[in-house]
């Protein structure tokens, strides 16, 4: 069964670490963490990942080893090159 969470606010950052929380006794020992954002179109937000969420929990994660991947359901003939969302690529620099 999967769980889905939605609040309506501004402040995503708040909300990531609340949701965290929730799951805080079994984050506690994991010591990788594979992020998956919604990155199923060339377009930004909402049809993808809020960058603000994706940031949240790379801080909220950031004692362990993470790998950020997706496997986007794009059309074939977009070049993946315009898939280097700003957000993304701007988060894996820091």
């Amino acid at each position: 069964m999967s769980l889905i969470y939605h609040r309506g606010t501004g402040n995503r950052r708040d909300f990531v670490a609340k949701i965290l929380n929730l799951y805080k006794d079994s984050l506690k020992s994991a010591k990788k963490a594979f992020i998956k954002p919604n990155i199923v179109s060339s377009e930004p937000y909402p049809t993808t990942t809020h960058p603000e969420v994706l940031d949240a929990l790379l801080r909220e994660l950031a004692n362990r080893e993470i790998v950020v991947g997706d496997a986007p359901a794009i059309d074939r003939t977009c070049c993946f090159a315009d898939i280097e969302v700003d957000f993304i690529k701007h988060l894996s620099n820091r």
